[in-house]
């Protein structure tokens, strides 16, 4: 009897183990499904180093690696720099998903007197992680 007991559990729990790996088998690659479809931003170099700015150079140019790392379509929304001497320029359709956008960014410090800079950038988006801040430092050195 005890025989029987013993094989009639060990059959039991076969049959629990078969079941639940059936269901995560179907259920694991199903949970994306249910899952909202949502954007990520990614800009790798969240500062940005000027350099050594010279007077009689005092305009630099340079651009905003933007990346969609979500799986709906990112929309940058609007970028804000915090001094009337930055000024941006983006396309403003949306990104795809694995898509990547560049914000070009201008600083004219004509007219700064020689000291180091620290400038924020800030981009807004439909991402959770917004607005993200990029900061612009240098030197600025008169000849």
């Amino acid at each position: 009897m005890q025989k029987v007991l013993k094989m009639s559990m060990i059959q039991t729990n076969k049959t629990a183990i078969k079941i639940l790996f059936l269901a995560l088998l179907f259920i694991i690659p199903f949970g994306e499904i249910g899952a909202k479809p949502s954007p990520k931003i990614k800009i790798a170099k969240k500062k940005i180093e000027l350099g050594i700015i010279y007077n009689d150079d005092p305009i630099k140019v340079f651009y905003i690696d933007v990346v969609n790392k979500g799986n709906d379509k990112l929309k940058i929304s609007k970028v804000i720099p915090d001094c009337d001497c930055t000024t941006v320029e983006y396309d403003r359709t949306p990104i795809e998903p694995k898509g990547e956008k560049k914000i070009k960014v201008t600083v004219n410090l004509t007219g700064f007197l020689p000291v180091e800079i620290e400038k924020q950038v800030a981009v807004y988006s439909n991402s959770k992680k917004s607005p993200v801040i990029v900061t612009i430092t240098g030197k600025i050195i008169y000849k």
